[in-house]
């Protein structure tokens, strides 16, 4: 987890389609990683990894679906990072 913050507060959205990649909803096996990539991404606050967020949370297991979800209204902008 706290690599995950670090990427997210050190890279500024530089290696957020990378990390967009890393999300997946359909395999439980994937639920830290994408937990991880999820938080990553709110903390690089790339407001065009949302939208691909969302997309990713309509399908899938619920328990990743809603991990998903949650943070893709975060992803927007540095105050939303730290509320969220």
């Amino acid at each position: 987890m706290f690599a995950a913050n670090a990427l997210g507060r050190n890279a500024r959205g530089a290696g957020a389609p990378a990390v967009q990649a890393l999300v997946n909803t359909a395999s439980p096996q994937d639920e830290d990683v994408t937990t991880f990539a999820s938080e990553a991404l709110i903390w690089m606050g790339d407001r065009a990894q949302a939208r691909d967020l969302m997309k990713k949370g309509a399908v899938g297991l619920l328990k990743l679906r809603l991990t998903v979800a949650q943070s893709a209204p975060c992803s927007g902008s540095r105050s939303w990072a730290r509320r969220c």
